[in-house]
Order: C-alpha cells, then structure tokens, then sequence
C-alpha cells in the first residue's frame, strides 16, 4: 500500500519513487555492504530517457568557428541571459564576455600570442 500527499504528486510519479524505492531495498537486501551510490535506482527504461533522450540536444553550427567567438554572438544576442551558474553566483553573457576579454588583453600584455598554450 503506497500513501502520498495528492496536492504534491501525481499517481504515476508516487509510483515511479515507489519503484525506485524497491529497487533500493532490493539491492540492499542482495548486498547490504553495497554502497548507496552504486545502486541503480532508476528502471532501463528511465535511464534511456534520461541519458539518451533527453540528452539529445545537439544543435548544428559552423565547423570553422571557436567557442569564444559563440560566446561573442550569443553575448551580443542576449547579453543579460545566463551563462554560468555556480551555486547562488551567476555571470550573464554580457559580463562572461566582459571578463574574457579582460583576460585576454592582460595575456596580450604579457606577449601571449596565437597558438600558445598557457598554464592556470
């Protein structure tokens, strides 16, 4: 018998927690010194909608261009979107460009040029 909150789930999620629930204590019982982090709580068929379906996101763009140029053309489309998120810190597009280009003429400045490889 599966009780839950009706304002919170819906019957089909209640069911997918319960079934990974199963799958935990499942596997626990056949190896109860197997570590949590090992088990595979989720059926194949979720983790193929996971891992594959919901990871194609490839999108088509210009085999001759640089990641930092798509950084220059996404920033000048959407410069106040987000580009990089660190736990509660957030850097738009605008300002990720800002310091990359910062960084780049400090490099500069220091005789870095093309093709060089530089350590940090």
């Amino acid at each position: 018998r599966l009780g839950y909150a009706l304002d919170l789930f819906t019957a089909d999620t209640a069911q997918r927690i319960a079934a990974c629930f199963k799958r935990l204590l499942a596997a626990v019982a056949a190896d109860p010194d197997l570590s949590l982090s090992r088990i595979d709580l989720l059926s194949p068929e979720e983790h193929r909608r996971l891992v594959v379906e919901w990871n194609d996101t490839a999108v088509p763009y210009a085999d001759n261009t640089t990641l930092h140029r798509m950084v220059q053309e996404q920033a000048a489309r959407t410069p106040d979107a987000p580009a990089v998120l660190c736990g509660a810190e957030e850097l738009t597009y605008g300002e990720l460009d800002a310091r990359a280009n910062r960084l780049a003429h400090h490099l500069i400045a220091r005789g870095v040029g093309p093709e060089q490889l530089v350590p940090i």
